[in-house]
């Protein structure tokens, strides 16, 4: 039996918590009028348009009403640049973007920054012009565009690698403050309940990710072993669940350049921006 946890104040399997962005749509239920599941671009990171299914459950907008308008959030946690490799955590990780139009892509694994909250708070608020995703869009986002990080992990001594989820940052209460976080706002890692931890011992693998049937029966839930490096997750909870199969092995990062170990209360991040505040939207500039 899969194991649960603490999943949005409540009890769910383990399995249900996976990583990937996706913008598949059930059957019978629309986004709400004035979104249309677009891709946009600023200073090179290219972002997705979150959009809000009818039947999106209350019980996911935990500081917000059911009723959240469409925003726009980067479609991956913003990359690590080249020359910071070794001074801060540069996991590698896979980032699904599973949008209806590209089922045919080849997901290939990047190395994300991990760092802490304030300055990915500033990040977002002064480079960027916009502010790290509240607590109920990132869980909105998961449930209508299936968005997550995997990680594949590999502890000395274990024959198989675990794959995981990298932890967010998200933002809680009155953040008006674009530079740093004042009284009334609070950062908060997402999500709140990891089934699988990153040590200073782990090795991390790269991850090769392909779309695959959601009704293969032989999938893996989140916290589980990727045997012999191949293998097949399901995305949910999300309106529509995503498969994909994993094809992961050592990470082709030079001994040099490896990855800063993990440190506590650190963490990926995306930004959140309002629509003017891109470059391009759709192919086409935004002004």
């Amino acid at each position: 039996m899969l194991p649960r946890v603490r999943f949005a104040g409540r009890e769910i399997l383990a399995g249900l918590l996976l990583t990937v962005i996706g913008t598949a749509r059930a059957s019978g239920d629309e986004p709400r009028a004035g979104c249309a599941w677009r891709t946009g671009e600023k200073l090179g990171v290219a972002f997705a348009e979150i959009c809000t299914p009818s039947s999106a459950p209350k019980g996911l907008l935990e500081e917000s009403p059911a009723e959240v308008a469409p925003f726009w959030m980067s479609a991956a946690p913003l990359p690590c640049s080249l020359g910071s490799r070794g001074t801060i955590d540069c996991p590698v990780t896979t980032s699904i973007l599973s949008a209806r139009s590209r089922a045919k892509d080849v997901l290939k694994p990047r190395a994300v920054a991990v760092i802490d909250g304030e300055t990915a708070y500033g990040v977002c608020g002064m480079r960027f012009g916009g502010r790290l995703p509240t607590r109920a869009e990132r869980e909105l986002a998961r449930y209508s565009a299936a968005v997550a990080t995997l990680v594949s992990m590999q502890e000395p001594g274990e024959p198989e690698p675990w794959i995981g989820e990298l932890p967010e940052w998200t933002q809680v209460g009155d953040c008006t403050n674009p530079s740093h976080p004042d009284e009334g706002c609070h950062l908060a890692i997402f999500p709140p309940v990891l089934t699988r931890q990153r040590s200073k011992d782990s090795v991390l693998q790269s991850c090769r990710a392909s779309f695959a049937p959601a009704w293969i029966e032989s999938t893996i839930h989140l916290g589980a072993r990727c045997v012999g490096g191949t293998c097949t997750v399901r995305i949910m909870p999300a309106l529509r669940p995503e498969a994909f199969e994993l094809t992961c092995g050592p990470a082709p990062v030079d001994p040099t350049q490896a990855s800063a170990e993990p440190k506590a209360e650190r963490a990926a991040f995306r930004c959140v921006l309002p629509e003017s505040a891109l470059g391009v939207v759709g192919g086409r500039t935004s002004r």
